[in-house]
């Protein structure tokens, strides 16, 4: 029985157990809370067990589960860590659960998760995901404290320090609450290059707008992690994977609609597979993965992953265009210089020699002083990058396609 052991004893099952504890070992450690929580905690600050290949591993990912359902705020340093070193060895079953943690920890954990986003704000959004998700947790369940956090994470957004990705995912949370008298503000960062277009295009700003209000967090039903069917559901996964080993999955029905409609799939839509993430969260890189090694019998369009690729580079040439022109007080120009490029890419190959990159583009860099050689070299060398990854996306067919400007 679990009420004889130990502490000690009790305490080494979560790192011997894998993943087959039960309720009832959650149950043990509530009436343990007291010396269960600073236990859990240290756990969660070393580094060394969140190794996968140490069999100690599940011992954090149980950690972090009981600390969420225990709900005491003397865990959420520990928590914190788990949050850091869960993106550093890519243990999803942590990064899941955090928010659903921060939030069992009531209106207490505010300005905590507060103080660490603002620390933080200025890393890559990943840093601080979990928190921020943890706040939009907070916000859904406590309207009455809906202004303040709106108010902080608006902040946050405006820092000029934050990145462009980060940006993007705090302008996609308001979109999703429809604060709509955002938007032209949100227009504004577009326009002048300061939001990731691979994070986040003006299409998907839209499409969240479109969808209406909706919280942004993400729940997660820790209790059920224990039940006795979830574990014999993972235990039938795991031996299911072992007879698979060495000879490759055959694709699921989600998967093979994921293949087949992933030009389709918004990056920050929900996951047709069900897991309640965002599709870049969750299966976009596995199907990249998977259209980039899909052969050529299977129907694989050969040009495919060169055409997302030059799409990634189109995106990251446009904010630094935009963020250009906008020191130059010249952000009204970028539609001139997209349009240019795309009559010089569908231009007949016949009026190429005469009618070339100068013909198109040059009048609109006469409209752009710069301030010397280097400047002037640096905005050709982002233009120039820009119309060649708009070139790469058209068929090999046009005068200009897949060919390029040195």
């Amino acid at each position: 029985m679990l009420k004889d052991l130990s502490d000690d004893q009790f305490f080494a099952l979560i790192f011997t157990s894998e993943d087959r504890l039960g309720m009832d070992y959650v149950d043990e450690a509530g009436r343990r809370k007291e010396n269960m929580v600073p236990f859990l905690s240290e756990i969660l600050l070393e580094e060394k067990n969140y190794k996968t290949q140490d069999e100690r591993f599940w011992g954090v990912v149980h950690a972090v589960y009981i600390l969420g359902i225990l709900a005491d705020m003397r865990g959420f340093d520990g928590l914190l860590s788990a949050s850091r070193l869960a993106w550093r060895y890519d243990i999803d079953w942590i990064w899941d659960a955090l928010p659903e943690c921060y939030l069992r920890l009531g209106r207490e954990v505010l300005p905590r998760l507060m103080e660490h986003i603002e620390k933080n704000k200025t890393s890559d959004f990943e840093a601080i995901s979990s928190e921020v998700y943890g706040l939009w947790n907070l916000w859904d369940a406590y309207p009455e404290e809906r202004e303040k956090i709106e108010a902080f994470l608006l902040r946050i957004l405006k820092d000029p320090a934050v990145k462009p990705e980060a940006r993007a995912n705090f302008i996609a949370d308001f979109a999703q609450i429809n604060r709509r008298d955002l938007k032209p503000l949100f227009e504004g960062y577009y326009e002048r290059g300061e939001v990731d277009l691979d994070t986040l295009t003006r299409k998907d700003l839209d499409h969240f707008y479109e969808n209406g209000l909706q919280a942004p967090g993400f729940r997660y039903d820790l209790e059920a992690f224990y039940s006795t069917e979830a574990i014999e559901d993972r235990q039938k996964r795991w031996e299911k994977e072992d007879r698979e080993e060495g000879q490759g999955r055959e694709r699921s029905r989600v998967e093979s609609f994921i293949l087949e409609n992933y030009k389709s799939i918004s990056r920050n839509a929900p996951c047709p597979c069900g897991s309640g993430k965002k599709f870049k969260k969750c299966h976009l890189r596995w199907a990249e993965e998977e259209l980039l090694g899909l052969p050529a019998k299977e129907g694989a369009d050969e040009d495919f992953m060169a055409v997302r690729a030059a799409l990634s580079k189109e995106r990251g040439s446009e904010s630094a265009l935009r963020r250009f022109l906008a020191k130059k007080d010249k952000t009204a120009l970028f539609s001139e210089i997209r349009e240019g490029s795309l009559k010089l890419i569908k231009s007949p190959q016949s009026e190429l020699p005469a009618r070339g990159f100068g013909h198109f583009l040059g009048p609109i860099m006469s409209k752009i002083i710069f301030e010397n050689k280097e400047e002037l070299e640096e905005f050709t060398n982002i233009l120039m990058e820009y119309h060649n990854s708009l070139a790469a996306q058209f068929p090999p067919d046009y005068p200009r396609g897949k060919g390029s400007f040195h």
